[in-house]
């Protein structure tokens, strides 16, 4: 920006975020879509108990023991 131009600088951006409006998101958009993804994070990392060996550190099949094969 040079010198003091305030006015001119303003309706500058004013222009600019209507043609980019996702570049100008209000926080409180932002704070919403940041929340939505922790919370499908959250989702994907959370694997259910298995039935068979009530392990919860796994999905899929059960391990097996390689020298017994249990």
């Amino acid at each position: 920006m040079k010198g003091m131009d305030i006015d001119g600088y303003t309706n500058r951006f004013h222009e600019l975020a209507l043609l980019c409006p996702r570049m100008v998101e209000p926080e409180a958009v932002k704070v919403e879509q940041y929340i939505r993804g922790a919370m499908t994070n959250a989702a994907r990392n959370n694997n259910e108990t298995c039935q068979k060996c009530k392990n919860k550190r796994h999905a899929g099949d059960c391990w097996k023991c390689t020298k017994c094969g249990k």
